[in-house]
């Protein structure tokens, strides 16, 4: 009994020291807290002084830069009358190129007259080729009246032609009939002819024998008779036959004269017509060159035009820059006093403005200086800082490890001292 009492007793006194130990960590603890705050709350303090820094710097930067831009606007306006003075001295060399623009304006006119007279000549020479045009054209359309002509009487002639040789060809075809017919009753006139001899033989016989009885007499007589006749009628359509045959062949032959006639005829309208188209040929030949030449005179005459209208553009600007010369020497001269003064006016200025530049430099570069050794500082602070903070976590998390470590120790300690109890309360 008496030993688990003093068991009891340790074991409390054990605890007591476990939890004067933990109070101790704990308060540590808060401590690191508290430096870790303070060191928090420089950190912000150097952040905010270098905000304000740069600003200060930037500030800097921008009145330095209105700075060079009041001296570029001042370096401008010095060029621009640098330029103006420049002008004003190139206003006087333009004395010469007044007198220039002058002689220039005098051969303007001059070959103005030229070209005018050259227009004319041009114009006269496009009116004589109008007018071999207009006389061109005239013989052209009495050429193609001509030939218009020539072709008419040619087709007539080959109508005619045509005409006769239908005529011809119906004439050899009746012949050849009238030689049929012809040759159809010569063979009747033969046949009949020998009919008739044999009864004349006939006839004679009969005579002389006297016993012949008197009726076959008569009718040999009388088909003797018809035989002659028959031989009259056939010698009298022979006749009519010769003679339209003979009438077939005279018409034949004038109608072979006439077709000589005609061929002759056409030969010579064919040739006709071969020299119309000669000439014709040789018309549209002049008619292109007349259009050729009329085309270069156009063109000629164009050309000399739009050279004068340039002459004439020439000749009113070569005035109106006289006329601006003139202007300009008289304004360039009353404003070159006074450019003068504006540019010894501003080579004072530029003087102060290099003085006052040299100075903002020399704060702008002390400024830098300044700037540049507080970041040093700042960053050797937030660097030391930064390591007492990486410094103090470590030690909190050591010590928030002790602590778990002592809860559980004391949590196993309370859990023995019940045990302990428990024990106690049941002996």
């Amino acid at each position: 009994m008496q030993g688990s009492q003093e068991a009891i007793s340790k074991l409390a006194s054990q605890l007591d020291a476990r939890t004067s130990e933990l109070r101790q960590k704990m308060q540590n603890e808060t401590q690191l807290n508290s430096e870790m705050f303070e060191l928090q709350s420089r950190l912000e303090i150097v952040t905010r002084e270098q905000d304000v820094l740069n600003n200060q710097v930037s500030e800097l930067e921008e009145f330095l830069a209105g700075i060079a831009e009041e001296r570029s606007q001042v370096n401008a306006l010095i060029a621009d009358l640098q330029f103006q003075l420049e002008n004003a001295q190139q206003a006087e060399s333009q004395l010469a190129e007044v007198a220039e623009l002058q002689y220039q304006l005098e051969l303007a006119q001059h070959e103005r007259s030229q070209l005018n007279a050259q227009i004319r000549e041009m114009q006269a020479e496009l009116e004589a080729v109008n007018a071999e045009r207009s006389q061109f054209n005239a013989l052209l359309s009495e050429v193609e009246s001509q030939l218009e002509t020539a072709s008419q009487g040619r087709l007539q002639v080959q109508y005619q032609l045509s005409e006769i040789q239908i005529k011809f060809d119906r004439s050899i075809q009746e012949r050849e009939q009238l030689q049929s017919q012809l040759s159809g009753l010569q063979a009747q006139l033969e046949s009949s002819e020998q009919e008739r001899e044999i009864l004349n033989s006939q006839l004679e016989t009969a005579r002389q024998q006297p016993n012949q009885p008197q009726p076959e007499a008569l009718e040999l007589e009388t088909q003797l008779e018809a035989a002659n006749q028959d031989k009259m009628q056939l010698n009298s359509q022979l006749s009519e036959l010769q003679s339209q045959s003979e009438t077939v062949v005279r018409e034949r032959e004038q109608l072979l004269s006439q077709l000589s006639e005609l061929q002759v005829q056409l030969e010579t309208a064919n040739k006709e017509r071969s020299h119309i188209y000669s000439q014709l040929s040789e018309l549209q030949n002049l008619f292109d060159t007349a259009n050729q030449s009329q085309a270069q005179l156009q063109s000629s005459v164009s050309e000399l035009e739009h050279q004068l209208e340039s002459l004439h553009q020439e000749r009113s600007q070569l005035q109106s820059d006289l006329e601006t010369a003139n202007t300009e020497r008289s304004h360039l001269n009353s404003q070159l006093s006074e450019l003068q003064n504006q540019i010894e006016t501003a080579n004072q200025n530029q003087t102060q403005l290099h003085s006052q530049i040299s100075d903002l430099e020399n704060q702008l570069e002390n400024g830098r200086q300044t700037r540049l050794q507080l970041e040093e500082q700042l960053n050797s602070q937030v660097s030391e800082l930064q390591n007492q903070l990486d410094t103090a976590n470590q030690n909190q998390n050591q010590l928030q490890s002790q602590i778990s470590d002592l809860e559980n120790q004391l949590e196993n300690g309370r859990q023995t001292r019940s045990q302990l109890e428990e024990q106690l309360n049941s002996q």
